[in-house]
């Protein structure tokens, strides 16, 4: 058992009696305190464990000269599991406005499969939070946090909002998913379209897939179109190689398929890829549609038909909300659900011409 050690005045704990308490090297130890590569996820969550008990203390903004002094206000913006370009976006609409309400940023990304894929881990990181001086606010952003840690950072008169993620208890920005898959299934219907497959990752991994899958087999349903599990592929790293061999695979099951939704536009250029190496023609053999709507969709060829998140929105509203639970000392729950808009284009539509 580790003992919380006396040490002589203004002498502060260092990674280097981490590790020697621990019996790891120095750069091991750093590894985990940083969440770097090269350690164990569970040498990484006992390495914090020690640190906690042991009175280390890592300054988040040790960056910032005399930041203690000047008495400054920080909001943490946690990222989970997101791509780049929505990432970017998202940021375009939350650190300008930090910045114009006098409050400084602190950005965390996060591998949520690896470095907070449990409670007690995403309690210990907020644990960490909660003994900083100047954080009075959280913005998780498609990063799930219970309402128990919620509650608990509510108790330490933190305030939080949820982005893509829902919460009974707290506060959350959403966005409608399974309406969106809901429109985009129904339009390929509409089309013609009668065997439409679903490449995105599993349900399972996060609400978001589990709302669109659900919408998916809506929009089948009331069409009249028996829901087939085979036309369902699922690639969960959500890159372009992935979602290629995906869509051979999907085809090889049904080569009868004339429509394939993607869960992302990076998964639909790995679809239109392998398209392309079996010899199939969009839309005239298969028609897609991604998510997303990355600007990129409009030049390519085909352009892309896709489903057009308010990402930017998402950031604004939430941290307005945020905003208010700040100044007002307002805890109470609250939520708001945005609406997407289907974009379609040559990858569904033969005779599709840009305006």
């Amino acid at each position: 058992m580790i003992k919380k050690r006396k040490r002589k005045a203004n002498l502060e704990v260092t990674i280097k009696d981490i590790a020697k308490e621990l019996r790891i090297s120095i750069a091991a130890a750093s590894k985990a305190l940083n969440d770097l590569p090269g350690v164990s996820d569970s040498l990484r969550l006992k390495v914090k464990k020690a640190a906690e008990t042991m009175g280390y203390k890592k300054y988040l903004r040790s960056s910032m000269v005399n930041a203690y002094e000047r008495n400054l206000k920080f909001i943490i913006v946690l990222y989970g599991s997101i791509g780049g370009n929505l990432m970017e976006e998202l940021e375009a609409g939350i650190a300008e406005n930090i910045r114009k309400k006098g409050y400084y940023e602190f950005r965390y990304l996060i591998d949520v499969s690896k470095e907070l894929n449990s409670e007690d881990k995403k309690e210990l990181f907020l644990d960490t939070i909660l003994k900083e001086k100047g954080i009075v606010g959280i913005l998780a952003c498609y990063l799930k946090i219970s309402d128990v840690l919620i509650a608990k950072l509510y108790k330490n008169k933190i305030p939080v909002v949820l982005l893509e993620n829902y919460t009974d208890f707290g506060r959350s920005v959403t966005i409608d998913s399974v309406k969106a898959s809901y429109r985009a299934v129904n339009k390929l219907v509409e089309l013609g379209h009668k065997k439409i497959g679903c490449i995105m990752p599993q349900e399972d991994i996060d609400h978001v897939w589990a709302e669109r899958l659900e919408g998916y087999k809506k929009a089948l349903k009331d069409k009249g179109i028996k829901y087939d599990p085979t036309l369902i592929v699922y690639e969960n790293t959500v890159d372009i190689p992935g979602a290629a061999y995906a869509t051979k695979e999907l085809l090889e099951k049904d080569p009868e398929a004339t429509a394939i939704l993607y869960g992302s536009d990076r998964q639909a250029y790995g679809g239109m890829k392998a398209l392309r190496d079996l010899g199939k023609r969009i839309p005239e053999d298969i028609a897609i549609i991604g998510f997303d709507d990355i600007e990129f969709n409009k030049i390519m060829t085909p352009s892309l038909s896709s489903v057009k998140q308010p990402i930017r929105e998402l950031g604004e509203l939430g941290l307005n909300m945020l905003f208010e639970s700040i100044e007002k000392n307002d805890l109470s729950h609250k939520s708001v659900v945005l609406d997407t808009e289907l974009m379609l284009r040559s990858s569904c539509l033969k005779d599709y011409r840009e305006s």
